[in-house]
């Protein structure tokens, strides 16, 4: 059961006008144990990235990325 902290943009919106990171700004453990499938120049979908640590580290690792929030 997924859990949906932000229904809309206006909670988006108040969100992120608080500042600081909810999740931090290192990549989710996950992702970290995957790394040794990610090779470098590959393309990767960055599904709900929020703020962006995911992305951003991805793209640190040498991934070609699209991330989205929704």
């Amino acid at each position: 059961m997924a859990i949906l902290w932000w229904k809309d943009e206006q909670h988006l919106d108040a969100r992120y006008a608080m500042g600081g990171y909810l999740f931090g700004t290192q990549p989710n453990a996950f992702l970290l144990s995957q790394q040794t499938l990610q090779k470098r120049g590959a393309y990767c979908l960055a599904v709900a990235d929020g703020e962006g640590r995911n992305g951003v580290w991805l793209a640190e690792q040498g991934l070609r990325g699209l991330c989205c929030k929704k």
